[in-house]
């Protein structure tokens, strides 16, 4: 059978709907997109027609050679500031056609279509746990597991399986955001949630801290879970690079490290890092700061890591010296804080 993939017209939302034929069907193929039991043609068309306008979501058709449609999926980008990944969902064939390779052969396409037209070096989507079969269609083209998550749903708690295949890697910065890396005292990983009261208590309440790198400091239960929305959020694209600092010994979070500004097409990134007061002069920094660059070269694939720190900061200073960055130069008067003017000073390695 001729498969062909084309562009989602309102009137095939008629034949796509029939395939939901039951709640529990309509969340196992499309999560918590419409969360509305039984979908009309009018709820499919009017959630589609709300994304169109920015040209980040793709809604496609599969057909055969004589139009009678075959299945269905959306492309979109998870991150407007990222161009080299996209996401697939609600992907859905026949339930008449199953098992017979044509799940497989409409993913196919829709690979190919997203390095052709759109360019991009990733895709990921997600599974829930209880699709066995969609899974085993998913693995089949080349995507592999990269995180799990708990997703709340009208009808129940489901476990979502995250899964991503990788087009290209040696000229791109690589998704590997929700990586581990560990060092001797330290364990460098992705926040989850049961991070909110540590993080208070150490060091994101803290002014001094958070003022030292230019962030607020955060007073309330609530305020933390709002950061930690964009935190966890922000790993679904896989190209957020941002870890919480757990001490092995005490298994306390005691700071974060992140490459907050990451540039895409001139392959580098830039750190920021902050450690608890309880837990500075103790090398800490250092060794995270060492295991981050290392990680940046071999895993992200950064030609250059960068960093910059304040004057008056002189421990930040001795922490990027002893990690063997060399000074490139200072922007004079970069800052105004406390009533005056600073400079902001920047320090660069290069991977060879």
């Amino acid at each position: 059978m001729e498969m062909i993939l084309r562009e989602y017209k309102n009137e095939d939302a008629a034949t796509i709907c029939k395939w939901l034929r039951t709640e529990e069907e309509l969340y196992k193929w499309s999560a918590d997109r419409f969360n509305k039991f039984p979908l009309s043609e009018n709820d499919m068309n009017e959630n589609y027609e709300s994304q169109l306008e920015d040209k980040r979501f793709f809604p496609l058709t599969a057909v055969d050679e004589n139009e009678n449609i075959l299945g269905h999926f959306i492309i979109r980008y998870p991150n407007e500031k990222d161009d080299t990944s996209v996401r697939f969902g609600f992907v859905i064939l026949n339930p008449e056609l199953r098992g017979k390779g044509l799940g497989k052969k409409m993913l196919l396409l829709g690979i190919e279509y997203a390095k052709k037209n759109l360019g991009v070096h990733r895709i990921d989507l997600g599974v829930f746990e209880n699709n066995p079969g969609a899974r085993h269609c998913y693995e089949a083209v080349g995507f592999r597991e990269y995180s799990r998550r708990n997703c709340n749903l009208k009808i129940g708690s489901w476990t979502c399986v995250d899964m991503e295949i990788i087009l290209e890697k040696k000229e791109f910065i690589f998704p590997c955001g929700s990586e581990t890396f560990e060092t001797e005292r330290l364990i460098m990983r992705k926040f989850t949630y049961d991070d909110a009261d540590s993080m208070m208590r150490n060091w994101v309440s803290d002014d001094g801290v958070q003022n030292m790198y230019g962030e607020p400091s955060y007073k309330t239960k609530e305020d933390v879970k709002g950061l930690l929305d964009k935190y966890i959020n922000g790993y679904q694209s896989g190209v957020y690079f941002r870890w919480a600092i757990i001490e092995k010994s005490s298994g306390e979070c005691i700071g974060q490290i992140a490459y907050f500004l990451v540039d895409h097409k001139n392959h580098f990134g830039e750190i920021e890092y902050c450690i608890g007061k309880d837990f500075q002069r103790r090398g800490y920094a250092t060794e995270a700061t060492k295991a981050a660059i290392k990680f940046g070269f071999e895993k992200i694939n950064f030609h250059k890591v960068q960093i910059c720190v304040r004057p008056a900061n002189i421990p930040s200073r001795k922490v990027i010296e002893k990690c063997g960055f060399t000074y490139e130069g200072t922007l004079r008067d970069y800052f105004f804080m406390d009533g005056k003017y600073e400079g902001r000073m920047y320090y660069s390695i290069l991977k060879d």
